[in-house]
């Protein structure tokens, strides 16, 4: 059919879909690959398909869904891309049978650039072109045909002087036919993945290096020398090796090489003579010279491309999943609630910066105390400084910024908790990383929340909240300025905040929000509102006071349908910010312009018809669960099965209830007609508690009240740290010296043997294998897998 007609440009259609090579990267099953491409062409949110759609997607996990939405975006853009190259060939009146198949069989972008490369209307032509302008096409053609003769001599004229340059023409007409054809580049596609395939590294020449415009310090060239005599077949090359030698040849420190078998170059000149087989000798000599031309000028270069491109998005892709768990379990850090803490920004000629913040989070208190340095003040001034802040407003923890002078800080609070020096109040310090909070002090974010305060004072108030609240204070810096990633700068800043803002919504949303005491901010993170509709659900919260069920959210001018099913699961709206102060009555809740009791509200919930509860502006108690709206009937079926009530929700006889229902949940769900998976979502969410936070099961911060130096250190004692950052070649564990300690993967292969993994924030005891001081480097080893691993969360 293609070669009896070519499809005009606005009846071309892309031969395959989106959701069948969905499929085929993501190793997905056909049904979830076509249900998971169905959720995002209707703008599903991530955070809701993890959580409400689970049944559609084979319970993937919120990073397998990241991962095969990037895979979407690309293949949406390549199917795209495809239509406009064949639309810009056919109607330059070049479009052959033979570029149409090549074009339909194309898999990724470098393979289209490269057959579309000599149609763009560029001022060079290719030698190819040239020969067609010269009149050597026919002669091409009939030498291609295998089964006709030719005679060479009677094409040469004034511009093809020699029977030389007339070959010449020739083997640039057919090397391009060649390199063009769908089983040759169906075969080359095959052999990007060839055990043999190798990557070799070398040092750039003295010489060299100083010319390129881009000169490199002794320090840059020494961190890339494990990569000075470097060869790897690439099916075995690390991640981080692939960044780290990208990093260095965009440097101009290393050159790089992919070096590319024999065998590839014979079994792929096979390929594309294997319909030349029946060629006359003449014509077959020309074909065979072309064809060697091709694999040289044309698809080797394509297949190296290839097999970069491959390296390359592998390396991001492992960056990316390292950078988003990590951020994931930075974010999700147990909060500090109900404490006063002392924030310390320390420092040597400016100063250590103090903040004090209530247990709302308000400043009641700012100072400057010049602790260290040759301009500090007496060691006995410090100390009642201190004291006095730490006894005035009853502080019991002490969050400590990580940078310039924070050992001298820890050091000497030390000091101070060991000689009593804030008795009777018993305080604990946990060193904060600074990362992010120099950008977030001059910010406008914070010149509007703190308006008073000079930016150095302001980021000593802003490491007390991230030990107050990690999620509420680290969303107001970009993620890629907080430090828990790998090469995160060599990864395309677009796609990098898309991954990176994805799982900053995640966890926002899982948290779950009170709609009526969160801020814009917050609000703004909650997958399916944003920033604009975060402003007006503010605007109308202040005008028409607190909300009282989630179906109230529908009259926000702006919030439709759509938007309301993606973000209603992660609100919501709990009675004791729904009470409104007022001067006549001490208890009252704000009702389309009426006034109405608390209590008057909950004695009316059960009265009224399970079907217009969600409808009305009534509280309802499963506003306060993680359940959907759009799953309150099977609750409400669920409730009136087993004999309870609405006001039964969070009682202890409610979770009773539901953990026996678990048992037979089968059943129960044929009883009720409704698919396992949501009623399994459901009675998770009855079992927990109405205050309950996912963060209560996570990691929390490590507490000190003593500090050791590098040098009590000695091979073979075990200490207790906590993993601050893990990558691809091991985690790093802060153990309270100044230097954090690595435990290589080698040794992690014992626990991730047992299905754990190490992640950020986990607490672990160690053991000190190896120590090199000139270097400041401490090799760690697991002592025991700890019961504080949480990889079987």
């Amino acid at each position: 059919v293609l070669e009896m007609s070519m499809p005009s440009s606005k009846d071309f259609i892309v031969p395959w879909s989106v959701p069948e090579l969905l499929a085929k990267h993501c190793e997905l099953n056909k049904e979830s690959a076509e249900n998971l491409s169905r959720l995002l062409d209707d703008q599903n949110t991530i955070p809701f398909i993890c959580r409400y759609r689970t049944h559609l997607i084979g319970r993937l996990g919120a990073s397998d869904v990241r991962r095969a939405h990037s895979v979407y975006n690309e293949l949406k853009h390549l199917q795209s891309r495809i239509s406009a190259v064949h639309s810009s060939i056919f109607k330059q009146g070049k479009l052959t049978p033979a570029i149409n198949r090549s074009i339909i069989s194309v898999e990724t972008l470098e393979e289209l650039e490269h057959l579309n490369a000599p149609f763009k209307q560029t001022a060079k032509r290719t030698l190819a072109e040239r020969a067609v302008s010269d009149g050597l096409k026919p002669l091409a053609d009939d030498i291609m045909k295998v089964d006709k003769a030719v005679n060479i001599e009677t094409y040469i004229n004034d511009s093809l002087a020699t029977k030389g340059d007339v070959l010449s023409g020739l083997h640039n007409i057919i090397a391009d036919d060649i390199s063009k054809e769908a089983a040759t580049l169906n075969c080359l596609r095959c052999f990007r993945f060839h055990t043999e395939i190798a990557i070799e590294v070398s040092k750039i020449a003295n010489e060299e290096s100083k010319s390129s415009k881009n000169k490199s310090n002794k320090y840059e060239e020494g961190k890339y020398q494990l990569y000075y005599n470097f060869l790897q077949k690439v099916h075995k090359i690390e991640s981080y090796q692939i960044l780290a030698i990208n990093r260095g040849e965009s440097c101009k420190i290393l050159r790089v090489k992919i070096t590319i078998p024999n065998i590839v170059r014979q079994r792929v000149h096979k390929v594309a003579m294997s319909r030349f087989q029946k060629a006359r000798d003449v014509s077959y000599q020309i074909i065979n010279t072309a064809a060697e031309l091709a694999y040289r000028k044309f698809l080797q270069p394509l297949l190296v491309r290839l097999v970069k491109r491959d390296l390359l998005q592998k390396a991001r892709e492992a960056a990316m999943r390292v950078f988003s768990k990590n951020l994931k379990s930075l974010l999700l850090t147990r909060p500090v609630s109900d404490s006063i803490i002392m924030g310390i920004d320390p420092g040597f000629k400016h100063g250590c910066k103090i903040a004090i913040i209530s247990a709302r989070n308000e400043v009641v208190a700012t100072e400057t105390v010049y602790m260290h340095g040759s301009g500090c003040e007496p060691r006995s001034s410090v100390c009642d400084k201190l004291s006095h802040l730490v006894k005035k407003y009853h502080c019991d923890l002490i969050a400590l910024g990580n940078g310039t002078g924070c050992r001298e800080t820890e050091s000497l609070l030390s000091q101070f908790i060991e000689r009593g020096v804030f008795h009777p109040m018993k305080v604990s310090f946990c060193v904060i990383a600074e990362c992010g909070v120099s950008v977030y002090s001059v910010s406008d974010v914070a010149s509007e929340e703190l308006p008073d305060l000079a930016p150095n004072l302001r980021s000593a108030v802003s490491l007390a909240r991230r030990l107050r609240d990690p999620l509420v204070e680290l969303i107001k810096v970009e993620p890629r300025h907080l430090g828990v990633g790998m090469y995160q700068h060599d990864i395309p800043e677009a796609r990098l905040n898309t991954a990176l803002g994805s799982v900053v919504e995640e966890c926002v949303s899982y948290v779950g929000l009170d709609v009526n005491n969160a801020t814009q901010r917050l609000l703004a993170n909650v997958a399916g509102i944003g920033a604009a509709k975060a402003r007006k659900i503010v605007d109308w919260r202040e005008k028409n006071g607190p909300f009282i069920n989630r179906a109230q959210l529908l009259n926000v001018t702006g919030i439709g349908a759509k938007s309301y099913q993606q973000f209603a699961g992660f609100i919501r709206v709990r009675p004791s910010s729904c009470i409104q102060e007022d001067s006549t009555s001490s208890s009252e809740v704000v009702k389309t312009g009426r006034k109405r009791k608390l209590t008057e509200i909950n004695s009316t919930i059960n009265k009224r018809p399970k079907k217009t509860i969600a409808e009305s502006l009534d509280a309802n108690p499963l506003d306060q669960t993680s359940i959907h709206p759009e799953s309150y009937d099977i609750a409400h079926n669920f409730l009136e099965h087993t004999g309870l009530t609405l006001n039964d929700i969070g009682s202890e006889r409610l979770i009773r209830t539901v953990k026996t229902s678990v048992q037979e949940i089968v059943k129960l769900a044929s009883k009720l007609d409704v698919d396992v998976a949501i009623l399994q979502q459901l009675l998770d969410s009855l079992q927990q508690p109405l205050n309950y936070d996912i963060r209560a099961e996570c990691s929390q911060p490590m507490f000190k009240h003593s500090v050791r130096s590098l040098d009590e250190l000695h091979c073979g004692c075990t200490l207790t740290g906590r993993v601050e950052n893990v990558v691809d070649f091991g985690a790093f564990v802060d153990i309270g010296v100044g230097v954090s300690g690595l435990i290589h993967v080698k040794h992690l292969r014992n626990i991730s043997d047992h299905g754990r993994t190490l992640e950020l924030g986990d607490r672990v005891e160690v053991v000190v294998d190896t120590i090199d001081k000139s270097r400041n480097r401490i090799g760690l080893v697991l002592r025991t897998s700890c019961n504080s691993l949480s990889g079987a969360n």
